[in-house]
């Protein structure tokens, strides 16, 4: 779940400011935060907690909009295991990362 609230500085820069809560095997309330630039038609940046992403447009081809893009991102999975614990239920484990990400959209 997110509450965020956004404001417009100017037509080519956004503030973001709130929390998100990430029901895992620990609760976790988060920032999620940053700014949003967009310089011209052919950049964005999202510079965002937990999740941020660098995007180039690179044209339209068949019709279809082509962006390359960037990005990096705070993540927690959470998964429940069939193997069951002291007090009889079954574990849950949490994987906490950091990830890089780049492709074509």
């Amino acid at each position: 779940m997110v509450a965020v609230m956004f404001l417009q500085a100017d037509p080519t820069l956004t503030f973001a400011l709130g929390v998100t809560f990430w029901d895992r095997v620990k609760d976790r309330i988060l920032p999620y935060a940053g700014v949003i630039w967009t310089p011209d038609q052919y950049w964005e940046f999202r510079l965002m907690f937990p999740k941020s992403r660098i995007s180039l447009f690179l044209g339209d081809y068949c019709g279809t909009s082509a962006w390359l893009y960037g990005g990096v991102e705070y993540n927690v999975e959470a998964f429940a295991i069939d193997l069951p614990g002291p007090n009889g239920k079954n574990e849950k484990i949490e994987m906490v990362d950091y990830r890089a990400v780049i492709g074509i959209r």
